[in-house]
């Protein structure tokens, strides 16, 4: 397998945003023999981004992954020197719609001022996802959620999710009948 890492919000970076990218790594990660991994670095403060995953063909060797390194993570406690996402706008944080995608160390804080705003939601369903080791601050808005998935066959496990209002969503949520999910070691 060949794993691309690319850096996203520091000095020297290939992207600044993840949504550029995204943009610029779908595709036929199976025929290109690829995994894209994205760095987020906390260098140039909170980035400010909505993103989209969607349209890659992916399996469970090739795939897309967000990660941290282990400089920029959080020690489990919110920290506005550790990589974090926090838009400046309502609505969803990560739309995830592709198969096999890996979110993994991230601060996310849903804005939730007027509307729906999960830190990460679906379109239109994927598969085989997995999200580890996020925090996600829902900062007590009626509008803000966790994680809402459809699909099959997702992990969650490790994260801290709390105050996250929004009525049926919540803080965790897999809509359709969530064959193979795993849900464990959760804080909410």
């Amino acid at each position: 397998m060949a794993e691309v890492i690319s850096t996203i919000n520091k000095s020297g970076e290939d992207y600044n945003t993840l949504t550029l990218w995204e943009d610029a790594k779908d595709g036929d990660l199976v025929s290109t023999t690829t995994q894209h991994t994205a760095e987020v670095y906390a260098d140039d403060g909170a980035l400010n981004d909505r993103v989209v995953i969607d349209g890659s063909t992916t399996n469970a060797n090739y795939y897309m992954k967000i990660t941290v390194p282990a400089e920029d993570r959080h020690a489990g406690v919110w920290s506005d020197s550790k990589s974090r996402i926090v838009p400046s706008t309502d609505g969803y944080v990560f739309t995830v719609d592709d198969h096999y995608v890996v979110i993994e160390w991230l601060q996310i804080y849903p804005r939730g001022s007027s509307a729906e705003s999960p830190a990460i939601c679906y379109e239109n369903g994927g598969n085989y996802q997995t999200y580890k080791n996020l925090l996600i601050d829902g900062h007590g808005s009626i509008y803000t959620a966790g994680i809402v998935l459809a699909g099959n066959h997702h992990k969650i496990y490790r994260n801290i999710l709390w105050d996250c209002k929004l009525d049926f969503w919540g803080h965790i949520l897999t809509a359709n009948d969530g064959l193979g999910t795993v849900i464990t070691n959760n804080t909410v």
